[in-house]
Formats: C-alpha cells, sequence, structure tokens
C-alpha cells in the first residue's frame, strides 16, 4: 500500500480494524495521512433503503481543531441529508458485502 505521508497507514491489518471501526461507528477520522497539516471527520450518508450511497466529510488544519467538536456536527449533517433521501432510522443500516 502507498504511504502518502509518513501517518499514512499502510499496514493491512491495521487497515482492516479502521474499516471496521467506520462500520460499527459510521464515522471515519483521518490525522495527516493523506495530506501533510489535513485532518478529517467523515461519515456515510443512506439511502432509503439504509445503502450508503455517499460520505460527508469535514476537512481542516490539522493541530488547533479538536475534532471530537466538529464530531457531532459531520454526523448529525450525515443524518440530515441521509433523511432527505429516504432513509429513516427504523430501516437501519445495511452493511457492504466484502
Amino acid at each position: 500500500m502507498t504511504a502518502y505521508t509518513e501517518r499514512t497507514v499502510t499496514d493491512p491489518a491495521r487497515l482492516l480494524e479502521q474499516l471496521d471501526e467506520c462500520r460499527q461507528t459510521g464515522v471515519a477520522v483521518v490525522r495527516q495521512e493523506t495530506t501533510p497539516g489535513a485532518d478529517s471527520v467523515a461519515t456515510r450518508v443512506l439511502d432509503d433503503e439504509g445503502n450508503t450511497v455517499a460520505a460527508l466529510s469535514v476537512v481542516v488544519s490539522a493541530g488547533p481543531v479538536d475534532l471530537r467538536t466538529i464530531r457531532p456536527a459531520v454526523i448529525a449533517s450525515g443524518l440530515a441529508v441521509s433523511r432527505r433521501l429516504g432513509w429513516n432510522p427504523s430501516v437501519g443500516v445495511k452493511q457492504a458485502q466484502s
């Protein structure tokens, strides 16, 4: 796997752990793994059947912003977009097939 920065996850086992966490929480956090000086928080956007159809991400300068403070707003925004696409919590979230 290609390392874009010195913080890029290139260990397959670690990457699988992170992907599992993303599936469980619906959130991905990246800390300078792709671009030096940039951190991001992303969440999934769901369609009316609970399938992930898009992602919503906020990218900030690394360091001055505590990502825990923007995480709730990113999640709320992803849920709002999902609801506009017809998703309802009673539908749940379908897991992608590996």
